[in-house]
């Protein structure tokens, strides 16, 4: 009996907290407070913990943009000089325990302008907020931000195994349709060894000299080098195997650990693409375009270089690398090959993998990606003819 009398409790205190109505609050915004009024009300100057997540709902269907449990709850400080006013009332009548739900219309949010693409009219954005915790001290707020820091540490370290699980078959994959001889370097990197070169083994403690040249995978002709005067710039590449990064002589991770394979006078081979140049013929539908431009946002600002391809050989000058010579080898999938379905649908497999991260980090909705696989799919089926991927293949030597 008393069980029942609990769960009865419990239903009824749900039913009120759906049957409240929202308040209304400054620039079209909505919210409502969901409290068993027994948490400590919060006050200026406390620090508080918060876990929360954002749905884009429009078109009958809600799509997740952002859920904090992906990456880690967030530590903010009650403060009318850093929290929105329309924010800093809410959370002023809140207390330790209770849920928020805030929503807006995005129609009111389109009238301020810059909106994502997959943003429609008479829809809303609706952040659900949980307050899991109070730190009357900004000591006690570094502590709990530290243990968050390490959670969300642990969260991207398996996200990055299993993609990097997801890009090892792709690279695999492409490896073996073009019959690309390759190894592996300690960290990782495919490396087409071209000469292996004689001498000491390529270690931090080395600086190298290096000639590079730059070019498409399947094109004869470079588009840099360091060994052709036609292009003004036939001095060395210098590379410092332990720079530290960002200061002079550093390249990127995957530059070292191509040239830790080489002895002097070893010369290698790196492939990789221009994200940017992508070409469909006809044009793809628009949900795979809006994603794709997220995407490739959402990779510019991760840290990755959408243009790598074109960088390359500044990238092996850095590394002091010379006789860099750069061949195109653009990758194009015709309708009728073989392979046609099964390449072009790259980008499908690029939504269905990485474009969770994309969607949890905010750059696109749920609703867009999902879009965008399934018109893709119909698309590759039925209109598609060609597509070509811009890839460059760079030499250097030592």
């Amino acid at each position: 009996m008393k069980h029942f009398f609990y769960l009865l409790a419990v239903v009824s205190l749900l039913f009120a907290s759906c049957s409240k109505p929202f308040k209304k609050a400054e620039g079209g915004l909505q919210y409502k407070i969901i409290s068993n009024e027994k948490g400590k009300l919060l006050k200026n100057g406390n620090f508080f913990e918060i876990q929360f997540d954002q749905v884009y709902s429009g078109a009958g269907k809600d799509s997740v943009l952002f859920d904090s449990k992906t990456a880690s709850n967030q530590i903010v400080s009650l403060d009318s000089a850093t929290i929105p006013p329309v924010y800093y009332k809410i959370f002023s009548e809140s207390r330790n325990g209770d849920s928020i739900i805030v929503k807006q219309s995005t129609d009111s949010i389109m009238k301020n302008g810059n909106t994502p693409p997959f943003i429609k009219k008479g829809a809303f954005i609706v952040a659900h907020y949980k307050i899991v915790n109070v730190y009357e001290t900004k000591e006690l707020a570094d502590v709990a931000y530290q243990k968050q820091m390490v959670l969300a540490k642990t969260r991207d370290s398996i996200k990055a195994i299993e993609q990097i699980k997801v890009d090892d078959k792709i690279i695999a994959e492409f490896l073996d349709k073009n019959k690309i001889k390759t190894v592996k370097a300690p960290q990782g990197t495919y490396v087409e060894i071209i000469t292996p070169g004689a001498g000491d083994v390529v270690d931090t403690s080395k600086i190298l000299k290096v000639n590079y040249s730059g070019r498409v995978i399947g094109a004869d002709k470079a588009f840099d080098s360091n060994t052709d005067s036609a292009f003004g710039h036939v001095e060395l590449l210098t590379v410092n195997m332990g720079a530290i990064p960002g200061t002079p002589g550093s390249v990127i991770k995957g530059w070292t650990d191509g040239l830790s394979l080489l002895k002097k006078g070893g010369k290698i081979s790196i492939n990789d693409y221009n994200h940017t140049k992508v070409e469909w013929s006809p044009a793809p539908p628009k949900s795979m375009l809006d994603f794709y431009e997220a995407f490739l946002i959402w990779r510019k600002e991760a840290g990755f270089d959408n243009e790598i391809a074109y960088n390359l050989p500044n990238i092996y000058k850095n590394l002091g690398l010379s006789e860099i010579n750069i061949v195109p080898q653009h990758e194009t999938s015709t309708r009728g090959e073989e392979e046609f379905a099964t390449t072009t649908r790259i980008w499908s497999i690029v939504a269905e993998t990485r474009g969770k991260q994309v969607v949890a980090d905010g750059y696109c909705s749920e609703e867009i990606r999902l879009q965008a696989i399934e018109e893709y799919d119909v698309w590759i089926a039925n209109e598609a003819q060609s597509m070509t991927l811009y890839l460059l293949a760079v030499e250097g030597s030592k």
